[in-house]
């Protein structure tokens, strides 16, 4: 699946690559333009594989690619996690953070490409836990917004920090989401129209315990401050805390959504409703099409995640 910007032949591309990949391995690619170069150059990255929990790794998939190309090419061997990817609003310059470890623990680190290759790694978080699993956003004023979640002494929170902008923008210190005793994972972060910054992030039985699970979403008022919502149940087995509920935030064309696994083939996504300051009731939809067609549970849930985006968008919603 592409997912084109406009006005720009730099692309994140989704694909199975069986020729290039091992067994139930996944795919992802960043094409970027080379000034001077003869076209395209792919910039590559993969990760993924049929159970992506607790540590996936990505490494080179194909053999003859330019080295410099790639994004961190030795952190399979040091068992890093899997990059958070997000387009330059500007220029679709690829920006991604990944789960780095330090000797001691995991920090959060921050890459992008500066049109000839990938910047060295920044420290997003400096401390003495584990930092995991970040996403990246890019507000339209060339703001990055970096979220992911510690393992504080057994419970998991989630965090949010926005390093310095390339235009030389101060950034800010890291700041908690969900502060004790809530907790919160696997967060995903969105910028809206009127540059609010939005978390969604999934609550597990396991890691909350006598607190209600599900889906969470929270607004960032002012730094520091947050305002958190329940969004709904995550609609899985509670047996299972580990599943990842795949919760994603989007932000696009003035409209704001976040969508979730909320069953076994099913997905649910509820609208911000910026007139009234509310969320719509939740839509849930089946995508076992996808799954038959994708062979693979990751790309059938982008591929759901394209359906819904083209709802959420259409003219008249």
């Amino acid at each position: 699946m592409k997912v084109r910007p406009a006005a720009t032949r730099t692309f994140l591309l989704l694909a199975v690559a069986a020729g290039l990949l091992p067994a139930g391995r996944a795919l992802a690619e960043v094409a970027v333009d080379r000034p001077g170069a003869d076209g395209q150059a792919f910039v590559l990255l993969s990760g993924g594989g049929d159970n992506p929990t607790p540590w996936p790794t990505w490494g080179r998939v194909r053999l003859h690619a330019d080295p410099r190309l790639l994004l961190n090419p030795d952190g399979d061997a040091v068992g890093d996690g899997p990059p958070g990817v997000a387009l330059a609003p500007q220029n679709a310059a690829p920006h991604a953070v990944w789960s780095r470890s330090d000797g001691a623990d995991r920090e959060i680190v921050l890459s992008w490409w500066d049109g000839t290759a990938w910047t060295p790694p920044e420290r997003v978080t400096d401390d003495t836990l584990d930092d995991l699993r970040p996403r990246i956003a890019l507000g339209p004023d060339g703001t990055r917004h970096v979220v992911w979640h510690r393992d504080e002494w057994g419970e998991q929170r989630v965090w949010y920090r926005q390093p310095p902008a390339l235009s030389g923008t101060v950034g800010t210190e890291p700041e908690p989401v969900t502060e004790a005793p809530d907790t919160g994972r696997l967060a995903d972060v969105a910028v809206d129209g009127m540059g609010w910054v939005w978390v969604a992030y999934q609550k597990d039985p396991a890691t909350a315990p006598g607190a209600a699970e599900g889906i969470f979403v929270a607004r960032r008022e002012s730094p520091f401050v947050w305002t958190r919502q329940r969004l709904g149940p995550t609609g899985l087995d509670p047996a299972l805390p580990d599943l990842d509920r795949g919760v994603r935030i989007h932000a696009s064309r003035g409209r704001l959504w976040v969508d979730w696994v909320d069953g076994d083939g099913v997905f649910a996504y509820r609208v911000w409703r910026e007139a009234t300051e509310s969320w719509s009731q939740p839509v849930r939809l089946d995508y076992t099409r996808e799954r038959l067609l994708a062979g693979q549970e990751e790309i059938a849930r982008e591929m759901a995640r394209a359906r819904i985006r083209m709802l959420v968008l259409r003219p008249g919603r």
